[in-house]
């Protein structure tokens, strides 16, 4: 069942996102020249700011995940139920502040940020925005954590999907109409009905027996205040840069970071879906059998840093040709920075060389002492954007993040390695620095060989002829530094070839 559910995590959550992607790429381009980039980075920013709202609610959902991945081993459907209504308890209480914060929000906003937007419709696109998430938190924001503690995540990544692409076909075809953004936004909002129908059928369906009259459990939220130290800092990271260059820049500057950004945003949906659709893999197999776990901890270390190293050196690549050919005929401020490509690139691959260090000191009971580490991190990296922004716009902003990151990098990776496995931290060091040569010796190459395309269909050729080279090549690289887990799993898959 387990190998069922990972399979159709990886196939559903990669084909989701993809499409996603596909229609996502049209929405910034046609805001930009049917609205201008002040538009376009006004919008970005906002989706940014209720980024930062959304931190109302961390911690439960991740204290809620992880607790859930014990009873779902064991098949305790009584303790579901009861960490299941707790969570659904808490997230309902914080909740009704967060819908108040929202109507703030949308009165404040529009006067803060730097835009020329009028400020009624600023505001409406505010309220909307935020409306949508109040819908999410109290109604199924508990479910999702519940279907992927139990290996079914390709279930919200396939509902996802539905209402990103009814999302999407309504505001291509409103843009067209240049209809006022506003009620684009209300459009968006709607959707969040249908999506609140959709979770409410599956669930009634496949967990009739999760009964939320039964009595919480505390220990399902023990560590929510860790954890939400933890996702203000991921938080900071993703979120910071464009909220600071559109105050102290304007949001026709967000705009450019917005572009590069969705680049990097859209690869990191599709990695991000395939690391979560197994990922439940690990907090189960810690529940069951702590050396069968060790193995397969270094399978998943291995596996993401080939992962976001490939993908970053496929999207340093290709990002300028796709920029000058994506921002064509836009020409109310500059797109094309040689500088940010790199930079954009190794905060990704900084950012995932902690997933799964960080993910065993979730599963493993160390979110306290990783929560402190983090609130240092945050405040690193956002002093140093605003310090670093000011002076260098979007490149001391991303400059300030490559800075901040390194700290729980080398946190996670003693934690996880040193404490809780009790081994030598170079295990996993050595799997990162093998990856970071990799991708060095790439920007030298393409420094030296850059790609030059002329129209989207020479780019996807190019695209698809880059990512042939360089996924086998680092996975091949990568495996040779790892023969522990070659003489580990070897015999195995070579049995099942056999007894296939």
């Amino acid at each position: 069942m387990r190998k069922k559910k990972t399979i159709k995590n990886i196939i559903f959550g990669f084909g989701t996102q993809v499409i996603i992607i596909v229609l996502g790429l049209f929405i910034p381009r046609l805001v930009m020249l049917n609205y201008g980039s002040d538009t376009n980075g006004y919008t970005a920013t906002i989706q940014q700011i209720f980024t930062y709202m959304a931190l109302m609610e961390a911690g439960i959902g991740q204290s809620t995940l992880n607790s859930l991945y014990e009873p779902f081993a064991k098949k305790d459907k009584l303790s579901v139920s009861q960490r299941m209504s707790a969570s659904r308890a808490y997230y309902r209480k914080v909740t009704r502040w967060y819908a108040l914060l929202v109507v703030a929000m949308s009165v404040v906003l529009p006067f803060v940020l730097n835009t020329s937007i009028d400020k009624v419709v600023a505001g409406s696109v505010v309220f909307f925005e935020g409306m949508s998430a109040v819908i999410c938190f109290y109604y199924f924001a508990c479910w999702k954590q519940l279907l992927q503690a139990d290996g079914r995540y390709y279930v919200v990544q396939v509902i996802t999907m539905i209402n990103s692409v009814l999302g999407y076909a309504i505001k291509i075809i409103l843009v067209y109409m240049s209809v006022n953004i506003g009620i684009i936004q209300f459009a968006f909002f709607i959707l969040s009905l249908v999506q609140l129908l959709i979770y409410k059928i599956y669930t009634q369906r496949h967990y009739p027996w999760v009964d939320f009259n039964a009595k919480p459990d505390p220990i399902a939220l023990k560590d929510r205040k860790a954890f939400m130290v933890s996702q203000i800092a991921t938080t900071i990271f993703s979120s910071t840069d464009m909220i600071v260059l559109s105050i102290i820049g304007s949001t026709a500057l967000a705009s450019v970071y917005s572009i590069y950004g969705l680049i990097f945003n859209n690869l990191l949906k599709i990695l991000n879906a395939l690391y979560f659709g197994v990922v439940f893999l690990l907090g189960q197999m810690w529940q069951k059998d702590k050396k069968e776990y060790v193995y397969l901890h270094d399978a998943f270390d291995v596996g993401s840093h080939w992962l976001i190293t490939s993908s970053m050196s496929v999207a340093y690549i290709m990002t300028i040709p796709f920029i000058s050919l994506y921002t064509k005929g836009v020409e109310d401020v500059q797109y094309i920075y040689a500088s940010l490509p790199l930079l954009f690139c190794l905060v990704q691959i900084f950012s995932w060389n902690r997933y799964v260090s960080g993910n065993l000191t979730a599963i493993a009971g160390y979110a306290k002492p990783v929560s402190k580490v983090s609130a240092i991190e945050a405040f690193l990296n956002l002093s140093l954007s605003i310090i670093l922004g000011i002076k260098f716009g979007i490149v001391g902003v991303l400059f300030a993040t490559m800075i901040a990151l390194p700290v729980k990098i080398i946190y996670c990776l003693f934690l996880s390695n040193t404490v809780i496995l009790k081994r030598s931290i170079w295990v996993s060091t050595k799997i990162i620095l093998t990856n970071y040569i990799m991708f060095g010796l790439c920007v030298l190459y393409t420094h030296l060989n850059p790609v030059k395309v002329d129209s989207f269909k020479s780019f996807a050729l190019d695209t698809i002829i880059v990512c042939l080279i360089i996924y086998p090549l680092f996975a091949v690289l990568n495996v040779l530094c790892s023969p522990s887990l070659v003489k580990h799993y070897y015999p195995r898959v070579m049995a099942r070839i056999r007894q296939k």
